[in-house]
């Protein structure tokens, strides 16, 4: 590999052409290899177009020679071009419900260290966590309303859950934190927390 670098003339390796012939070459040649594709939604059509193809083209060759040495995970948006050009790849779809779920299990998770650090009794740890995932909930629902390219609603979601809690647990005492949970005080939106 090293040889068909040095070989290539190139300081950087601009040649797309060689670029492919390296990754496959280090693809076929390692063992237990991830690969995570995260916002191909982002890139332009004809750029994902050609990077997913090429990519699936590796995968189906070496599947072909019957190994299964690397994995990719693709992260992305539902888009149509991307769903046709993945359509052979198994797939898991995100719900709003398995956000909800999860941001209620982060900050049960986070409300038990908060009961801890200020001694407050289970109804009002059960208080924040309601609140947490109301006020996220509710997030998610003004997102969607105004959504615009690049938004993304269940990172917001859980953004507006962590710096919630962070800020939380960030109090040094029990009064700061009931002044923290306090109405007036309680951030309404991911700009607040």
């Amino acid at each position: 590999m090293y040889e068909k670098c040095v070989s290539s003339g190139e300081v950087l390796l601009e040649s797309l052409s060689t670029l492919k012939e390296l990754f496959e070459t280090v693809l076929r040649n390692s063992t237990n290899t991830f690969i995570i594709v995260d916002g191909i939604d982002e890139c332009e059509q004809p750029e994902r177009k050609l990077f997913l193809t090429f990519l699936n083209g590796i995968m189906s060759s070496i599947e072909k020679e019957g190994s299964d040495s690397f994995k990719v995970l693709y992260i992305s948006r539902d888009e149509g071009d991307i769903q046709k050009l993945l359509s052979k790849v198994s797939r898991r779809t995100i719900t709003k419900q398995d956000s909800e779920e999860d941001i209620k299990d982060y900050t049960t998770s986070q409300s038990v260290e908060i009961q801890e650090k200020f001694e407050i009794d289970d109804r009002e740890r059960e208080n924040i966590v309601s609140m947490v995932c109301e006020r996220a909930r509710g997030l998610h629902s003004k997102l969607h309303h105004v959504k615009s390219f690049g938004t993304n609603l269940d990172t917001g979601m859980f953004r507006y859950a962590h710096l919630v809690m962070i800020n939380l647990l960030d109090q040094t005492t029990s009064q700061e934190l009931m002044n923290e949970l306090s109405p007036d005080n309680f951030p309404d939106g991911l700009g607040q927390a």
